[in-house]
């Protein structure tokens, strides 16, 4: 069965393993950047630190879409 719920560090910590990197902390709000030469585009993803142990659907499409993902369940 494939895994659906993560938490937000684990998040981050994915995101920084495909070379983004934290730019602020602001609040409640992580933000990393995709800043690479062979990225036409610079992406920027800004993640919630929730104190709940998930993070909702809507909110795995909307870091999805800030990556530029084509397919959400890749």
């Amino acid at each position: 069965m494939v895994r659906t719920a993560f938490d937000c560090r684990e998040i981050i910590k994915a995101l920084t393993s495909y070379d983004y990197r934290i730019v602020d902390r602001t609040g409640s709000h992580v933000k990393l950047r995709l800043d690479r030469d062979d990225v036409d585009t610079v992406r920027n993803v800004t993640v919630p630190l929730t104190s709940r142990d998930e993070i909702g659907p809507s909110t795995y499409r909307s870091l999805a879409d800030q990556c530029g993902a084509t397919d959400f369940h890749e």
